[in-house]
């Protein structure tokens, strides 16, 4: 821990901590331990790419071979008294199909929450829903995971925590979610609760969405999930995420009234996604799952595998909701299998080099990235 000098009451500190097997940094900018005010600034810069993405169904926005997914992280957050916020940007790079692949600044957290005690809190804004501490807590794959339907951050957002010993729980509402491609899902319900000791922790979550009401090619759906972890040692952990998800899809979509054909050339994304409506919701039922373990050698190398699963009716040729996309099929058939081999080493303190291989039917082969912490 390094202390220096801010000039007022306050201390900056540079404090080193864990976050699972990455480190976590943050710089205290004030302190004030009369009033209890506390405000730290934290980021990263992670130069990142996917490799091998030539592939015949592809999820990126070009055919090249080499896709820059660098990011950037810039947070402060800070508590007074029983109040905490946080206010966070990141910088990412919009290589998804239909992206620019330029990178855009964006709000990914703005909110503020009270603490009543030391088992309870509330928060407001925009944040990680509940369901995201699930996926987190049994994702072992670097970027190459099966990863929840819908677990992101989201605005217009209320969240309740609580923990009683071993026993977390949490709860979450948001008001016309969206997924991460900005399709809307409607008003959205998700939780969990979960048990940690020392050797083996579990979570079990559920989300429960009202449907766009035509605006997405989403209607009403259910999702249930698992996040579990075993450690038998120290140095190594077991763990397993998996979903299953029922979702009401749109079978016909049309142009909605007023659009004309000068408008379907728009390069507004606000504006393309609301140049359709939506109808005839069938049910389609999804599901996924991802087995890994972790074994870090010592302070500075730890090494992963995991191996994937997901499967969907409308990848099956055979299903009556099959999208009719051929080149899919004839990669992935009506399901696809993958798994990962994952290298992490600290260069320093504050400084991850991290490398995964993806054999299988995973949309690249490989992913790289260095990240420093600050």
């Amino acid at each position: 821990m390094k202390h220096y000098l801010s000039g007022g009451r306050g201390l900056i500190t540079l404090a080193i901590g864990a976050l699972s097997s990455v480190p976590a940094s943050s710089l205290e900018l004030f302190a004030d331990a009369a009033n209890q005010t506390q405000v730290e600034m934290y980021g990263r810069i992670a130069p990142a790419a996917f490799v091998g993405t030539e592939k015949v169904y592809r999820n990126f926005y070009d055919e090249q071979s080499v896709i820059d997914d660098t990011r950037a992280t810039l947070g402060v957050k800070g508590s007074v008294k029983e109040t905490f916020w946080k206010l966070e940007l990141d910088y990412d790079r919009m290589n998804f199909p239909g992206g620019s692949g330029d990178m855009e600044l964006q709000v990914d957290k703005a909110y503020v929450g009270h603490k009543f005690n030391e088992n309870h809190s509330l928060s407001f804004g925009l944040m990680n829903s509940a369901l995201d501490d699930v996926d987190r807590y049994g994702q072992t794959a670097l970027e190459t995971m099966v990863e929840l339907p819908t677990a992101q951050d989201q605005d217009q957002s209320i969240k309740y925590e609580v923990s009683y010993g071993p026993v977390v729980a949490a709860t979450s509402f948001s008001y016309k979610a969206e997924s991460q491609a900005g399709e809307a899902f409607g008003d959205t319900w998700n939780g969990y609760v979960g048990l940690e000791f020392n050797i083996i922790g579990v979570r079990l979550g559920a989300e429960n969405r009202t449907g766009s009401e035509g605006d997405s090619r989403f209607g009403k759906g259910r999702l249930y999930t698992i996040g579990a972890r075993v450690s038998p040692l120290d140095n190594l952990t077991f763990k397993l995420n998996a979903y299953t998800l029922k979702t009401h899809l749109a079978q016909r979509a049309f142009l909605a009234d007023g659009v004309t054909a000068v408008d379907l050339y728009t390069t507004d994304e606000d504006r393309q996604g609301s140049l359709y409506r939506y109808n005839q919701y069938e049910e389609n039922e999804w599901q996924g799952s991802e087995f890994g373990v972790t074994y870090q050698v010592n302070d500075q190398l730890t090494l992963s595998a995991s191996w994937n699963y997901e499967e969907r009716d409308e990848w099956d040729r055979g299903s009556e909701y099959w999208t009719g996309n051929q080149e899919q099929y004839d990669e992935w058939g009506d399901s696809r299998e993958w798994q990962t081999l994952t290298v992490r080493y600290m260069l320093n303190s504050d400084t991850e080099l991290a490398v995964e291989a993806s054999p299988g039917e995973a949309a690249q082969s490989g992913y790289s990235r260095i990240t420093v912490f600050f």
